[in-house]
């Protein structure tokens, strides 16, 4: 019955396939996992959630896949603008790692809901949840949407000073854009020579600050 649902799923008969894994007494986690990949993967996010909760609900313990699933899902709807949706699907998720957290931050920033991305990054924090530099670089472009030069900078400070990574270029065209757009030229100037080691990089930062000067004119 297992590789039935598999069967339904892949034929796109994604309605089918649900009900044949409800009438399942004996579903296992390749079942579940399955199912809601396959909703997933069709553009069926709305579906997926329910079938994620639903295996919570009965207490199927999910494994890395699963999880993996409810990231792919969260990450589908912030990159499709429905932050709503994100956020009911992150707040489904039992198991969150820093993946999850990580998502939903980029996708308010993205979106410009820069208060709840720092809002969400205050309770990662609060729960001990480690941030990774691409969550900073979520933070990032939070700050650089809403023009927060003071919250961008002390976060790219606490990324360096307090987690010990080192930025990657993006952390630093993303401070610079901040800086520039914000009308703080004189400053982004400063934060490329006394913030980058590499020559290369300051250059390369150099000619997206006259870029990014030109686009305002």
């Amino acid at each position: 019955m297992n590789t039935m649902v598999s069967r339904l799923y892949r034929c796109g008969l994604m309605m089918e396939a649900m009900r044949l894994l409800r009438n399942i007494s004996n579903r296992d986690i390749r079942s579940w996992n399955s199912l809601i990949s396959g909703l997933a993967q069709n553009s069926e996010g709305a579906g997926a959630l329910v079938l994620f909760r639903e295996m919570q609900v009965e207490g199927v313990k999910g494994n890395f896949f699963t999880m993996a699933i409810g990231n792919a899902t969260l990450d589908m709807y912030a990159k499709c603008g429905c932050m709503d949706d994100a956020s009911l699907c992150f707040r489904n998720i039992v198991s969150k790692n820093v993946i999850t957290w990580t998502y939903l931050i980029i996708g308010f920033g993205k979106n410009g809901l820069e208060d709840e991305a720092l809002k969400v990054f205050g309770q990662m924090e609060m729960e001990k949840i480690v941030p990774n530099k691409i969550t900073f670089l979520g933070i990032l472009y939070a700050c650089s949407y809403a023009r927060l030069v003071q919250e961008g900078l002390k976060h790219f400070n606490i990324m360096i000073n307090s987690y010990c990574f080192t930025p990657m270029m993006e952390h630093y065209t993303c401070m610079v854009d901040l800086l520039a757009r914000s009308g703080h030229l004189e400053q982004a100037l400063e934060f490329i020579e006394k913030k980058c080691q590499s020559n290369q990089i300051q250059s390369s930062l150099q000619l997206f600050l006259v870029h990014v000067t030109f686009t305002r004119m």
